[in-house]
């Protein structure tokens, strides 16, 4: 009930999103260096979107009180990793406590991710019909992180889209006070791993696989591919580290 819930919210909200100014590294084509003699590319980039929401007071606000009301336990099979408020994967707080207003910001960032992406395309005119696009939140689940906890490797591949959004972090004069292997981000920032792991064992291609991390900032919202493997790392803070995760996926009838 809930997925078809979710689908007729979305299929009822226009579809919109902002103009992206493309770089010099644009889509499919993104030069690397030039030489006087040839020029470098990167053909099979990974495309990660992170912005921070516009309505910030109003969001943490509504998710607080899900947040508030939701219990958390640790998924044993994870190893005692860190608390969910569901440890099945299989509930949507965004639907059960009604978040309207951080479903409307996923919405918006969406629209703003598949347009820079430029996704769908159509073969036939080349150009993108967002408007048409349906796509439901099938699963979302409170993640938190108390002192040393962390969180495997993993994906979510069985979605289109992944996203986290970030509603408590440790404050800067308290990430101030540590310094990690991972630089002053000892809070559990979120790293991403190669979608190419062949490329780990590489002699020449080995730094293309080094881990790639995001810093944990209350407000923060990142969206990526479910393929892409990435963990956390361990909260060395007295803090909690609390984030609200979601996976998307597209109707492809």
């Amino acid at each position: 009930l809930f997925l078809l819930i979710v689908s007729r919210i979305n299929y009822a909200l226009k579809m919109m999103s902002e103009s992206p100014e493309y770089q010099q590294d644009n889509l499919l084509s993104p030069t690397v260096a030039h030489f006087p003699s040839g020029t470098l590319f990167h053909l099979f980039s990974t495309p990660v979107y992170a912005t921070r929401v516009s309505n910030l007071d109003e969001i943490q606000e509504e998710i607080g009180r899900s947040y508030r009301k939701n219990t958390f336990t640790y998924k044993e099979d994870f190893g005692m990793t860190h608390q969910l408020s569901d440890t099945s994967f299989g509930g949507n707080v965004i639907v059960k406590d009604g978040l309207k207003a951080f479903e409307k910001a996923i919405h918006f960032h969406l629209c703003n991710y598949m347009t820079g992406i430029k996704f769908p395309q159509d073969a036939r005119s080349s150009k993108s019909n967002l408007e048409d696009v349906k796509y439901t939140i099938s699963q979302s689940w409170w993640s938190k992180f108390g002192h040393r906890d962390y969180a495997h490797v993993h994906n979510h591949g069985n979605s289109d889209v992944s996203g986290v959004y970030y509603f408590q972090a440790p404050s800067s004069a308290e990430i101030a006070t540590h310094n990690t292997a991972w630089g002053n981000q000892p809070e559990g920032s979120i790293y991403f791993s190669s979608p190419a792991p062949s490329s780990v064992t590489s002699f020449v291609y080995a730094h293309y696989a080094f881990k790639q991390s995001m810093l944990a900032e209350v407000g923060k919202m990142v969206l990526f591919p479910a393929y892409l493997d990435h963990g956390v790392t361990t909260n060395e803070t007295k803090e909690d580290r609390v984030s609200l995760a979601f996976n998307i996926n597209f109707d492809k009838s």
